[in-house]
């Protein structure tokens, strides 16, 4: 899937700062990085343009806004068997820039059908992530998954998170401590058992060089039987002379490798460089290295146990101060029947590009994604009538609903 930055530009502007007034829970925090990940230097940087392996199996491609906000991430896999991942990921912020909302689409039988939506809440004073609610689609409906409530010190350090589903009922927890340079150091997490107790259930422990780089951490998962922690994974990082890390190797409780990492710099510093931290994703990640990573050599254990090359992941930078390719003229959108009662058909569109259906107060009431032809369908069943407007593509439309 080729999708045109303009495209992805101009639909998620358009509705960046719809859903600020919305009641507006990350999973756990990678490597401590901060739980706000949007605050990034804007001036004089470089900026992520994506990456992908050297034989185009696996392709990841960011989009940014003029503001430097992430507003599009896409994802395209190929499969020995079955239909390939072709995935698109919406971001949406408020009016302070924080990122409030992550919808994502995935390609069935030629159509970008939306699978999930997470919605983002904040703390006023801090910034601090206080929810993430995660809803999971079924058809046009969406049912929540949980919601994440998280808890900080007086250091603005994630203290704990507590997942519950939409009636309070708990689902899983998780705690975390830090050594005495502030580091993360261990996390503990519990899950909800039949009788409603939480129970152990996974375990992590850091260590770190002088530096405050991380060199090690490691896995482990309870084992009820014996009543005690059992070692599952243990990673190691190797740096080098210039504070990066070149290596990176997994090995299971044997001590057998089961996946290994190395890693290529060129001489962009990364505390200048945008790297799309995501709540949801943690990939890419070079472990507190000191320059941005060109190319990452991969390889992973295979069915006999052996550390087999896979590929290569080259990554690719581009200027952060405006936008790497222009914004295009853009077509207005068609909406036909208009006025409609059952539903409308939006043509004229980019493939891939996601389309709002507005109150006229602004409010979200349907989104849509346009096919391969540029074409998607909104379903209008129990929409009110009276009038509406359809966002996409840098174009607003009238819609009459009857």
């Amino acid at each position: 899937m080729k999708l045109k930055l303009y495209t992805l530009l101009a639909a998620c502007l358009c509705t960046a700062n719809l859903f600020a007034t919305e009641p507006p829970v990350t999973p756990r925090p990678m490597m401590n990085k901060t739980m706000n990940p949007w605050n990034h230097p804007t001036q004089n940087t470089y900026r992520m343009k994506g990456y992908a392996s050297h034989d185009g199996v696996e392709t990841y491609q960011y989009y940014w806004d003029d503001k430097n906000r992430l507003v599009a991430f896409t994802t395209y896999m190929q499969r020995q068997s079955g239909e390939d991942l072709d995935r698109v990921d919406s971001f949406f912020y408020n009016d302070q820039d924080l990122l409030i909302r992550i919808n994502s689409y995935r390609k069935v039988n030629g159509e970008y059908v939306q699978r999930n939506r997470i919605d983002y809440t904040w703390h006023p004073g801090t910034q601090n992530l206080a929810t993430r609610t995660n809803y999971n689609f079924l058809g046009s409906e969406a049912l929540i998954g949980g919601i994440y409530h998280y808890e900080y010190d007086e250091q603005n350090r994630l203290v704990s998170y507590l997942a519950t589903w939409d009636n309070g009922d708990p689902i899983n927890r998780a705690d975390y401590k830090y050594n005495a340079e502030g580091l993360l150091q261990e996390e503990i997490w519990q899950d909800v058992d039949l009788s409603g107790n939480f129970i152990n259930s996974a375990k992590w422990e850091y260590t770190y060089n002088e530096a405050g780089q991380n060199t090690h951490y490691s896995e482990y998962k309870w084992d009820a039987t014996a009543g005690d922690w059992a070692l599952d994974v243990e990673s190691n990082f190797t740096f080098d002379e210039r504070g990066n890390c070149i290596i990176r190797s997994r090995v299971n409780a044997s001590g057998r490798e089961i996946e290994k990492s190395e890693f290529e710099y060129g001489d962009q510093p990364l505390d200048q460089t945008l790297i799309p931290y995501s709540p949801e994703f943690v990939r890419p990640d070079f472990f507190g290295s000191k320059y941005a990573a060109t190319v990452e050599h991969f390889w992973v254990q295979d069915d006999n146990g052996v550390l087999q090359y896979v590929f290569d992941y080259n990554y690719t930078y581009e200027k952060a101060n405006g936008i790497a390719e222009p914004l295009q003229s853009l077509t207005p959108v068609v909406l036909s029947p208009n006025p409609a009662d059952e539903y409308t058909v939006v043509s004229g569109l980019q493939p891939g590009l996601e389309v709002v259906l507005l109150s006229a107060q602004g409010t979200q009431v349907r989104t849509a994604v346009a096919d391969a032809a540029g074409v998607c369908r909104i379903d209008l069943t129990g929409v009110a009538a009276g009038n509406y407007i359809v966002s996409a593509q840098g174009t607003t439309a009238k819609l009459v609903v009857k």
